[in-house]
């Protein structure tokens, strides 16, 4: 078991302090439950990017390129950047999907398309994530899922945690991400568990969580 008490993802931070404390990698592929977390939420997310990188693409032929103060990057970068997204997300999808069929023996996707191949790959993801190639789709996920996030907002660097989730029976933890310098701009707030709050929906989760901050507070008294 020594062996498996390091985490093989990449830029697992709990990996990274164990492995600065002189404990050895992993034998066996091995991913901690926050890393596993992580590549579940984003596999989850990949279609809305996706989409959201599809819709950043229409206007782009005609809106003027110079950008415009507080709003979405636009011009010849931004759709070099979506496109390229786009591709790799779809290509990552689709290899490892191939992979599950090859080595499972099951029946592919019937369409090659972001959406069937995630729900494909979520319906696989524990035997993926204990496969020996675990850490590589772990990290391919998360890269392209980064990347579309990039493409679209500009480098997130700072992750801002906002609580509890308020969805009855979820044990998540909600976040923000929000970018640098010119590029601050958050995107939905998001817990680990996929549950997603857009911009639209945020005076409704404030709403809520201050309920359930103050009805916490009320049990703690009684």
């Amino acid at each position: 078991m020594a062996g498996r008490m390091v985490c093989a993802a990449r830029g697992c931070d709990r990996a990274a302090d164990r492995r600065s404390r002189g404990q050895a990698p992993p034998v066996d592929p091995w991913l901690c439950v926050r890393c596993r977390r992580r590549v579940e939420v984003d596999l989850r997310r990949l279609p809305v990017l996706y989409a959201e990188c599809e819709q950043a693409l229409v206007p782009s032929s005609w809106m003027l390129t110079e950008r415009v103060s507080g709003g979405r990057r636009t011009g010849p970068a931004l759709d070099e950047a979506v496109m390229a997204a786009r591709s790799d997300m779809l290509a990552v999808l689709a290899s490892w999907s191939g992979l599950v069929a090859e080595r499972r023996r099951v029946a592919r996707p019937v369409r090659r398309e972001v959406g069937d191949l995630c729900r494909y790959l979520l319906r696989h993801l524990d035997w993926l994530l204990d496969h020996d190639g675990g850490a590589d789709f772990a990290a391919e996920i998360v890269a392209v899922a980064d990347q579309a996030r990039r493409a679209l907002h500009g480098p997130a660097t700072v992750r801002r945690v906002l609580g509890a989730c308020v969805h009855a029976g979820c044990e998540g933890e909600m976040y923000a991400m929000s970018g640098s310098g010119e590029e601050v701009r958050p995107t939905d707030v998001q817990c680990d568990r996929g549950h997603t709050w857009p911009p639209s929906r945020w005076l409704e989760l404030f709403a809520r969580m201050n309920q359930d901050q103050v009805s916490r507070r009320i049990k703690e008294i009684r």
